[in-house]
């Protein structure tokens, strides 16, 4: 008599299945005729090295996701400790789809190493189009000439000057040195006006890449050597034309013309003081009209010019250099991150709406198309004129090996000795003749050793 209730639930079950299986046959019939079934978007992780979440970035892929189904992107970031981090990941063979190369990674070794894949169809003529001239030349975004990375920014440096300390010191604010005579009497001028309050020139030579900031752009723009020293008009360095600069910025600080500090006095607190109204010029990166508007909210009026050269010379093109490369890596997602490579190369009119900088991608860099209006963007001007730079096609001190100090630490290390020394031009006359050994040696190696083809270091004719 127990059995009853059983086998009627055994009944119930049974219909119940049936049932399903019968809405489970219409679905399929649907399926069927509407197509296969719906398949979950492939998942693309973008790894950057920025210290905090970029909105230019997450503006673009929020779109791109909008705007498609089949693929779905998001981003990481790691700061400083970006380097291991990828470097673990590729180790590990659990790299991201897209990656920043960056921090001592660079694009050239990681497709050497077969962790990269080309470009192809990623980069369209219509993209190639928009770009700067020199946005493809350089080496290092090659393998086997193939393309394996187009960088989204121009970098270049300017003279970024107070207009209110010009002012102050009787100087015509319209009108910014054009040449380093000029810097250094406007430099002596706004310290004297400051009374301790403002100096009229920031050094910051606790920055390690300082040199390469202060000395090679005027250099290149002058036509007597290229960046740390080499000169790709003879195919060797020839630290030599170092010297005159260096003995320079040696005149600012014995004119006291400083801001206080310059011996350990490192970029952000220089930027800072900048920000604050304390200095009157000094040298610093054209991205720099965006940190000031949307990251610091400088106080101080200020503006963007060319880095000024000798009376006696002439000023051309200046050096410049594309920054942000992001590469695809070899996993099973690599076509899926090429329709995403190609999105974010066409959206940097987007990207310059959050962090307004100079763009390789010159459509973007239209100051109609800037958001003037959101903020307060000083220096737009020039900061964002790219018309006056040059993106050099190698440059070796990238690509070899030093042993000894490098140029920058030499320098520095000279500055701060230079008044217990008498006869101190004989010994930057041997430090940079030291230089050349060093550097030549390395160069030397690198070629043997192939990470140097002779072709790329050959004199131009």
């Amino acid at each position: 008599m127990r059995k009853k209730p059983l086998a009627k639930l055994g009944a119930l079950v049974l219909a119940a299945t049936l049932l399903t299986s019968a809405v489970g046959c219409a679905s399929d019939d649907e399926s069927a005729q509407s197509g296969a079934a719906k398949k979950d978007p492939t998942d693309i992780k973008v790894w950057i090295r920025a210290s905090g979440p970029d909105e230019g970035i997450t503006a673009i892929i929020d779109k791109f996701n909008k705007e498609q189904d089949e693929v779905k992107v998001s981003y990481e970031y790691y700061g400083e400790n970006y380097a291991s981090v990828v470097q673990m990941a590729i180790a590990a063979g659990n790299p991201p789809d897209i990656m920043e190369a960056s921090g001592g990674i660079t694009v050239n070794s990681l497709a050497k190493q077969g962790n990269i894949i080309p470009l192809g169809n990623a980069v369209t003529d219509e993209l190639k189009a928009k770009l700067h001239p020199d946005t493809l030349k350089p080496e290092e975004f090659y393998y086997k000439d193939e393309l394996y990375s187009v960088p989204v920014r121009i970098s270049a440096y300017r003279l970024l000057y107070n207009k209110d300390l010009f002012q102050a010191a009787g100087l015509d604010p319209e009108k910014p040195p054009a040449t380093l005579e000029e810097m250094r009497e406007a430099a002596r001028k706004i310290t004297e006006a400051g009374k301790g309050e403002y100096y009229g020139f920031g050094l910051p030579l606790g920055v390690a890449q300082i040199w390469e900031r202060i000395i090679d752009p005027i250099n290149i723009a002058m036509g007597v050597g290229d960046r740390y020293g080499f000169n790709s008009s003879t195919g060797k360095y020839e630290f030599e034309s170092n010297k005159r600069l260096f003995n320079y910025y040696l005149d600012l600080k014995k004119d006291g013309s400083l801001f206080p500090g310059y011996q350990t006095l490192g970029i952000d607190p220089l930027r800072a003081n900048f920000a604050q109204g304390k200095i009157g010029m000094y040298i610093d990166g054209n991205w720099m009209m965006g940190s000031y508007a949307t990251q610091m909210s400088a106080k101080a009026n200020w503006d963007a010019a060319p880095i000024p050269v000798f009376a006696d010379g002439e000023s051309g093109k200046y050096w410049a250099e594309g920054g942000v490369n992001w590469v695809i890596t070899n996993s099973k997602n690599s076509e899926a991150a090429k329709k995403f490579y190609t999105a974010w190369l066409g959206n940097q009119e987007l990207a310059n709406q959050f962090m307004p900088v100079p763009r390789t991608d010159l459509t973007a860099n239209n100051p109609d198309n800037l958001p003037t209006s959101k903020y307060n963007l000083q220096g737009l001007k020039y900061s964002m004129e790219t018309s006056d730079l040059q993106i050099p096609v190698f440059e070796p001190h990238k690509f070899i090996s030093l042993e000894g100090d490098d140029r920058n630490k030499v320098l520095t290390n000279l500055f701060a000795v230079a008044d217990t020394q008498k006869d101190f031009s004989t010994s930057v006359d041997n430090a940079l003749a030291d230089l050349n050994k060093r550097y030549t040696a390395a160069l030397e190696k690198a070629v043997q050793n192939g990470s140097i083809s002779p072709e790329s270091i050959k004199p131009a004719q």
